[in-house]
């Protein structure tokens, strides 16, 4: 279960790495324990990307935080990746105004 995966990477040592859908991963975890936050999709939703984010950076984290972005060049995440950086929701309809061919 995620709650296990979750304790088992806050208490082993030798656990490096967790992977958590951001739904669950913003819904009241602290992982002060990690560094790095890597997104794999683009969020529709700026606000859960920072519940995500926030998520290791909460009082008690003693090192610096990096979040990651893994975005495929030449892909559908490019044009998604800006939208969600100007802030855009990314609804259905902002989807396909962001997709569309110039």
């Amino acid at each position: 279960s995620a709650g296990r995966a979750v304790d088992v990477f806050q208490t082993e040592p030798s656990c490096s790495a967790i992977v958590l859908e951001a739904g669950p991963a913003a819904a009241g975890l602290t992982l002060t324990c990690a560094q790095h936050v890597v997104f794999v999709d683009v969020l529709s939703s700026v606000l859960l990307e920072s519940q995500a984010r926030a998520r290791v950076e909460r009082i008690g984290q003693r090192a610096q935080t990096t979040a990651w972005h893994l975005i495929g060049a030449n892909s559908v995440d490019e044009p998604l990746r800006r939208a969600a950086d100007a802030g855009v929701a990314l609804d259905a309809d902002a989807v396909r105004s962001v997709l569309a061919p110039p």
